[in-house]
């Protein structure tokens, strides 16, 4: 068996998609010496995210959702003459041929992209080119991956009655998190001030303005303490401007990208990891702080329950005095935070790269026992399935 794995979703700047088809790849490569695989990778891409044998590296293109890689790479894949086309991120090239899986990460561009996208138009543009190139992929596709229950729900939602099969394999968290050991089980260093730690990009879902406007309440009653925020992107800005209008300058520390030590040092020093998200497609911070030893307090809405288990306090995002009586609770309450280290730890567990690498290669398997999909010109498979909107 063939299987290409378009993989063109990493990037320079790691992101969520990235680092799924990274340590995806990486995981089939540990499990499974039988099968040969073809790595799309985008030109501009310079990583080699796996050395095997098995495992050619291919570059074409750019970020795979773009107008011209989705409407023009069709004929390239073929000529990689694969069982198996594997899309790790949202999106199938419109006439793509033979047995393809897709994996269906989250519909925030879809369903919100007022919170994906802060400019208003760009969004609404956004929104109806992926409306478009979903209900291409999604009717298209002999199987989906959605990489949690509340995803596959919505999938089933928007494209009923015609979805193909559908199964929920989802992330695993680096073997690195699960080394990590708590430096401290109450959560604090001794030589410095303590903080609260908010991990990933400035776009409205993360929901960091709020976070910002919970802290102003905070540290009304707990002076003391910290925000730490890590990651940047659109929004950044406007960020920075609201902690200087609110008198926090002194209190929030911007930290923009870091690599995975300089995070994984963060998640063990925090008191807990702030991460109220409006919309999640998964929701990686979580687990990653869970198996780390770092209490979270997470979002009571869309996927984080499903995440975040029994091991997390959970607020209302849209409610900043909530979110800053979850940060003082926890600061204040030491055998809660011990109790949510333990818990999340034990849930964490329960999640790895390897597992979700062996689902995959079960749903391979399934693909070729069925037969190839007759060839439909483009037009007709985009013609709107009942309860999408164009």
């Amino acid at each position: 068996m063939r299987v290409c794995l378009d993989a063109r979703c990493l990037r320079k700047t790691v992101t969520g998609l990235g680092r799924y088809a990274e340590q995806l790849i990486r995981g089939l490569a540990a499990i499974d010496r039988t099968t040969d695989y073809v790595v799309i990778l985008a030109k501009d891409y310079e990583c080699q995210p796996v050395e095997q044998a098995s495992f050619q590296i291919v570059r074409f293109g750019g970020r795979p959702d773009t107008l011209g890689n989705v409407l023009g790479g069709a004929r390239k894949i073929a000529g990689l003459d694969a069982d198996i086309f594997h899309s790790l991120h949202h999106f199938l090239p419109f006439g793509v041929r033979g047995r393809t899986v897709l994996t269906l990460h989250d519909f925030i561009w879809l369903d919100h992209p007022d919170l994906a996208y802060p400019n208003r138009w760009k969004g609404r543009v956004i929104q109806a080119y992926a409306s478009l190139a979903l209900n291409y992929a999604l009717r298209r596709a002999n199987h989906i991956i959605a990489i949690s229950e509340h995803t596959a729900r919505r999938a089933r939602e928007r494209m009923a009655p015609r979805i193909p099969e559908i199964s929920v394999i989802p992330h695993g968290v680096d073997e690195r998190f699960h080394r990590a050991a708590k430096r401290h089980a109450s959560g604090f260093a001794t030589t410095e001030a303590p903080f609260f730690l908010v991990v990933g990009n400035s776009k409205p879902n993360k929901n960091v303005a709020r976070i910002v406007g919970a802290m102003a309440l905070l540290v009304q009653k707990v002076p003391e303490v910290r925000l730490r925020i890590v990651g940047r992107g659109e929004g950044y800005r406007e960020l920075r401007s609201q902690v200087d209008s609110l008198g926090l300058t002194q209190k929030v520390d911007f930290y923009g990208n870091v690599p995975d030590e300089e995070l994984l040092d963060a998640l063990q020093r925090a008191v807990a990891l702030v991460f109220p998200s409006l919309v999640e497609g998964f929701g990686m911070p979580v687990l990653e702080a869970q198996a780390v030893g770092c209490p979270v307090i997470t979002s009571d809405r869309g996927v984080l329950p499903e995440t975040a288990g029994d091991a997390a306090l959970f607020v209302d995002p849209y409610d900043a005095w909530d979110i800053a009586r979850a940060m003082e609770t926890l600061y204040r309450d030491l055998p809660l935070r011990e109790s949510l280290v333990r818990k999340g730890r034990e849930r964490a567990t329960r999640f790895t790269w390897e597992e979700t690498a062996k689902k995959t290669r079960h749903v391979y398997d399934l693909v070729m026992g069925q037969s190839l999909p007759e060839f439909h010109a483009v037009r007709q498979v985009l013609a709107p399935a009942a309860g999408v909107q164009a």
